[in-house]
């Protein structure tokens, strides 16, 4: 048992410490001993291993939507190919442009997000709410909508993690499903706020070369438009991310100079992570 509660206590270290690779090592070790233990079992029900199993089991979703062939192409012009599948509430939009920048640039910019508001022309606000490691947010974002439909509020979860066979990485998004992130108690909407969901999503960056990044954005999301068919609000979902995946584009091959480096001067120990953490994954 002395074991175990020394690997219990390494497992929350490298959670906090985003030690990504020795998290999965001993998270590998306490499930299997757990396996028929059910007395470690019950030591297992703690908050930072229930979190890295569910974002283990989110990963491979996400990456299940990635890599299946099942889409169909709505447009491909401008570098910017725009897929869809499914219909109703199980719609899905992929959206893949290749950037001039390195991945470096790629994922500093995804790391800012009180400056999406200047490549995503509907959004209006962002609250970050919680950041309990380097990889981990909880966001408020507030969307405009047209007239008649009211302005839409969307809580997410975000995890950035590294797939190293694949020489990328990965941020996973979702709405979350429950009251509490990591023992953070989640703000009630206001009255007269209406909540709009993201079920699944993810943005993916991959090395092509120094200069060269693939990105791919993956969103199945429930806007609460109960006055607007179906129909019509994926259509409008699938056609308006091309213009986001251009103007994310912008925004990283105009790095140089930006507000995105000085960020990255300003807070060196993230960014300092961030570079070994690309350096490790390629």
């Amino acid at each position: 048992m002395q074991d175990v509660d020394y690997l219990i206590e390494e497992f929350k270290s490298a959670f906090y410490s985003c030690r990504y690779n020795d998290l999965c090592s001993i998270y590998t070790q306490l499930r299997e001993a757990g396996k028929n233990d059910s007395k470690l079992k019950r030591l297992l029900d703690f908050a930072e291993y229930r979190r890295f199993k569910s974002e283990e089991e989110f990963l491979e979703v996400c990456l299940n939507y990635l890599d299946s062939s099942e889409w169909s192409v709505v447009s491909d012009s401008n570098g910017i190919k725009v897929e869809s599948r499914g219909g109703g509430n199980e719609f899905y939009t992929r959206c893949t442009v290749n950037i001039n920048s390195s991945l470096f640039k790629v994922i500093s910019v995804l790391s800012e997000p009180d400056l999406v508001t200047t490549w995503v022309d509907v959004l209006k606000q962002v609250d970050v709410y919680h950041s309990p490691t380097m990889t981990r947010k909880l966001v408020k974002y507030l969307f405009w909508f047209p007239w008649p439909v009211s302005d839409r509020h969307c809580v997410m979860e975000f995890n950035a993690l590294p797939l190293v066979q694949r020489r990328a990485l990965i941020v996973t998004m979702k709405s979350p499903t429950s009251e509490n992130y990591l023992n953070f108690k989640i703000p009630a909407l206001r009255d007269g706020e209406t909540r709009m969901w993201v079920r699944v999503g993810c943005l993916y960056a991959e090395y092509v070369d120094e200069n060269r990044t693939k990105v791919v954005f993956m969103i199945n999301s429930d806007m609460n438009i109960a006055i607007l068919p179906l129909v019509l609000i994926n259509f409008g979902a699938k056609h308006i991310m091309y213009y986001v995946m251009d103007k994310l584009r912008n925004k990283i091959e105009n790095f140089d100079g930006s507000v995105y480096e000085e960020r990255v001067r300003a807070k060196p120990e993230y960014y300092d992570f961030l570079q070994k953490t690309i350096s490790e994954s390629i």
